[in-house]
């Protein structure tokens, strides 16, 4: 035969269950705030930058990002008379900040391919760049027909740190110009 289910109506057996659901929402409510302000610590922690010549640059980007770093692609033009048949245009052969470097997450990390340059390509000095304001040193790059990399949105008054290829080097004209800003 089958017996009627009985249910207790009072809170006396609740009392262990309510106190476990209270003192687990406080330890939750902890670990939130506790990882809340740690966030930002851990956010700003270095990253070493990683050695990415040599590899293709669909996996060198990879691993920037990985790496909490934001890649670039730039190109480096290369006279004809140093070209070699082995240069491929699809892997990274310079970048900068070079391995081995701790920067701060989200630090731009440049690569540059080879491209062969064609027998009219023009060469240009390379200027310096250091001490301009970012909108000054973009319209002189453009001037010359260089071009810079993907810039972060700068405010165009704020300076140029340091800059790569370095100042006085002759490069091919479209050579794509890496530089560091104060922020």
């Amino acid at each position: 035969m089958n017996r009627p289910v009985t249910y207790r109506c009072d809170n006396s057996g609740n009392q262990g269950a309510m106190r476990f659901l209270c003192q687990s929402i406080a330890l939750f409510l902890l670990i939130l705030f506790l990882c809340s302000r740690s966030a930002p610590l851990l956010a700003t922690e270095p990253k070493e930058t990683p050695k990415l010549t040599g590899e293709k640059i669909s996996v060198a980007k990879q691993v920037a990002t990985v790496a909490e770093l934001k890649p670039v692609v730039g190109t480096y033009y290369i006279a004809t008379q140093n070209w070699r048949n082995d240069i491929r245009s699809d892997v990274v052969y310079m970048q900068s900040p070079q391995p081995g470097i701790r920067v701060p997450a989200g630090t731009t990390i440049a690569v540059w391919r080879f491209v062969k340059a064609s027998e009219n390509r023009k060469l240009a000095d390379v200027p310096n760049l250091r001490g301009e304001k970012v909108e000054d040193a973009l319209q002189l790059l453009d001037k010359l027909g260089l071009k810079p990399f993907e810039a972060d949105d700068a405010d165009g008054t704020i300076e140029v740190l340091d800059q790569y290829p370095e100042p006085d080097t002759k490069v091919f004209v479209g050579t794509s110009i890496y530089f560091t800003i104060r922020k």
